[in-house]
């Protein structure tokens, strides 16, 4: 018996378990910061520090992946990181886009126009985009959300909502692989 005992403790793995510590988001402190956002100058460095916050961790992950293994400790306290970076820039994003719209390519620059897309693209939920779709095509149809990135938008939400990737056979133009996928997801209709 006591042979037993000794065999099922001594046989059983401890698996390391973590929870991911979630910032609270100061939703009310993003809102008067957003809102306080006076010039187009304001508006550009507030797009480009979250632009720099996003792929700065991003860069980070990858070396940690790379140095320490993708199940590391090390891997873990980034990846928790990315999360609560990820949390805070879509609530600045979505405040964002409240209040002022998709931010525009000749006022603030294409870097840090495309952070929006950039945010809504590392949001997990299908709800995002669909809370977004609206505002990523009029921003397409005006030139501030270069195609490019509105059909890679459109992939994701396909895959979120479908299960499967979309697969167009042969050759095709970047403007039918958009009306493709607006057509497949019953956007066009909700499209202004």
């Amino acid at each position: 018996m006591l042979l037993c005992f000794l065999f099922i403790l001594l046989g059983c793995k401890s698996e390391k378990t973590h929870q991911i510590n979630l910032e609270e988001i100061p939703y009310k402190e993003i809102e008067n910061e957003v809102g306080g956002l006076t010039s187009n100058d304001q508006k550009k460095a507030f797009l480009q520090q979250i632009n720099d916050l996003d792929q700065e961790v991003r860069i980070r992950s990858n070396e940690v992946v790379k140095n320490h293994g993708y199940d590391s400790e090390d891997n873990f306290k980034v990846t928790e990181e990315m999360i609560n970076i990820d949390r805070i820039n879509l609530a600045k994003i979505e405040a964002y886009l409240k209040l002022y719209g998709y931010p525009k390519i000749d006022s603030v620059g294409g870097e840090a126009a495309s952070t929006a897309w950039l945010v809504i693209h590392h949001a997990s939920s299908i709800e995002v985009r669909e809370k977004h779709f609206d505002t990523f095509y009029k921003a397409y149809k005006s030139g501030d959300l270069e195609g490019g990135q509105f059909t890679f938008y459109l992939n994701r939400f396909y895959e979120m909502k479908k299960g499967e990737r979309m697969d167009i056979v042969g050759a095709f133009t970047e403007e039918f692989e958009i009306d493709t996928l607006l057509r497949s997801m019953d956007l066009l209709k909700e499209a202004p």
